[in-house]
């Protein structure tokens, strides 16, 4: 009888926190709190959520690894693994996310949606580029107001342009242009004309940061001024707005 122990099929997922080892940076030049590690790490090594007390026979099993979480349940036959639409979702509008972002993941995201990485590609550019364009007509190919046009047909180039260039500032109407000064860079690094490839490629890069920040950021940032706003208004003198009440608690007589 073989003595090797024998595996069983599970589903598992890895869940890591975004930029820890900024957070332990952080700890050299005080910009975190040793008490802010302490919590964090302290809710990492209990994974056991009960939300999944009671899932069955699954035998959901966890364990805390450093910075992560290793989870897994059983695979039984039959059963289908399904995430739910939004259950991981990575967005700078804590509203919008599944999750919230500390300082350095939030620079880790930014890195990830801006793209930091180009600096590699120098030896095979035009693949690259190639790829960014592909990546800012995502920003546009599926405008509801685009529905019906076949955005790979040279013949509706005009009609398209048309239409996106009625709803200008948007994110579509920035990822088009981004896409379009991408495509003149592209032909012209083929054509060795470098002025010309790059004047299109900064202007094509400035379009899409515009379009990253719209799609990414924008809501993110106007919160932020909201959220000032509201602090103006709690600071401004009740007198000011004809309030005449007290915010220190006070007992009812009886």
């Amino acid at each position: 009888m073989s003595d090797v122990p024998k595996y069983e099929e599970r589903y598992c997922a890895f869940v890591d926190i975004l930029g820890f080892r900024g957070l332990i940076a952080g700890l050299g030049d005080g910009s975190v709190q040793l008490d802010t590690i302490r919590k964090l790490l302290s809710q990492i090594h209990q994974p056991h959520d009960p939300r999944f007390i009671g899932l069955g026979d699954n035998d959901f099993q966890a364990q805390s690894i450093s910075d992560a979480v290793a989870i897994g349940i059983k695979v039984k036959k039959g059963d289908e693994f399904v995430i739910p639409p939004g259950f991981l979702t990575l967005s700078a509008n804590p509203l919008k996310g599944s999750g919230q972002f500390s300082s350095h993941g939030l620079n880790w995201f930014a890195e990830l949606v801006f793209g930091v990485d180009i600096a590699k590609n120098r030896d095979d550019f035009t693949t690259a580029l190639r790829a960014i364009i592909e990546g800012n007509e995502k920003f546009f190919e599926h405008a509801e107001y685009l529905k019906g046009l076949d955005l790979n047909d040279p013949a509706n180039e005009e009609e398209v342009f048309k239409r996106i260039s009625a709803n200008t500032k948007t994110i579509e109407w920035w990822g088009y242009m981004a896409a379009f000064f991408g495509s003149i860079a592209l032909k012209a690094v083929e054509e060795g004309n470098a002025s010309e490839a790059a004047w299109a490629m900064a202007t094509a890069e400035r379009f899409r940061a515009l379009a990253i920040f719209k799609s990414n950021f924008e809501e993110a940032v106007f919160a932020g001024q909201s959220a000032r706003r509201l602090v103006d208004v709690l600071r401004t003198p009740r007198a000011a707005f004809g309030m005449h009440y007290s915010l220190v608690p006070t007992i009812a007589d009886e």
